[in-house]
């Protein structure tokens, strides 16, 4: 099974319009996301694993 989750851009602020754009170049969106995420998780790494063990 699939789960969609969407992210929204507020082209209007001039920050999250740069956002948009960039994230536009880095090729396929929810792969680019998920490779944030996955950066994310690991320089958590820690802390992530052992919060299921408190």
């Amino acid at each position: 099974m699939r789960v969609g989750k969407s992210v929204s851009f507020n082209t209007s602020d001039p920050y999250e319009y740069t956002l948009f754009l960039f994230s536009e170049q880095q090729g396929y969106f929810s792969k680019y996301v998920k490779r944030l995420i996955q950066k994310d998780m690991e320089a958590r790494k820690e802390q992530f694993f052992h919060a299921d063990q408190v």
